[in-house]
């Protein structure tokens, strides 16, 4: 398995490009739940985090304005997510689900993308990804079909539910209550620190 970059930035995959930071004042404490499992692990829900900031060739060679939501075994989740921090945590979990829209995404119910996305269509993805003791990638699996809705998309938080089919052909279920971790566009965030705390 390829080793991991740093935590949500480093999600190179998804091409997550955008510098993601969190002020002091926001991010982190968040709640949710998950039923089911990937790969017949459970999902952790230790924390759940918001960004709402554009996508950047995420779903292609284009840029879509966005709402990502990532659970995860990490707390406080938005300081793990700050660019050029120190931390490329190990023994870490991530379940991401980004919508991306030619316009503001809005409430409502987004279905997961089947065919090729394009940069005038609404897109959806949600994946699971683990990493070890020595942050090597042991888990990387994402949902096939299903829905992901937000119920609501405020300055604050971002608060919704999910249910999706994985490639591994589990069904995930949950509900999330994410506080918003505020982008930082101006921040460079360097090379992906060492692996550790």
């Amino acid at each position: 398995m390829k080793d991991s970059m740093s935590w949500l930035e480093g999600a190179a995959f998804l091409g997550i490009t955008t510098a993601l930071a969190c002020s002091s004042s926001s991010g982190g404490g968040g709640a949710a739940t998950v039923t089911g499992t990937v790969a017949g692990a459970q999902v952790p829900t230790t924390d759940a985090i918001a960004i709402v900031a554009p996508l950047v060739e995420t779903f292609g060679g284009f840029t879509q304005e966005g709402v990502t939501v990532a659970i995860t075994n990490l707390s406080p989740a938005c300081s793990f997510a700050q660019p050029g921090g120190d931390s490329n945590p190990p023994n870490s979990t991530i379940l991401l689900m980004e919508v991306g829209s030619p316009q503001a995404v809005t409430p409502g119910t987004y279905s997961i993308i089947a065919t090729t996305p394009t940069a005038t269509t609404i897109n959806a993805l949600l994946v699971f990804e683990a990493v070890d003791g020595q942050c090597k990638q042991t888990s990387l699996h994402a949902a096939r079909s299903g829905t992901i809705t937000f119920s609501t998309i405020s300055a604050t938080a971002v608060v919704g539910s999910f249910d999706v089919t994985f490639d591994t052909g589990e069904n995930l279920t949950g509900s999330f209550d994410a506080p918003i971790c505020v982008v930082n566009t101006n921040v460079d965030a360097g090379p992906a620190p060492a692996c550790g705390p």
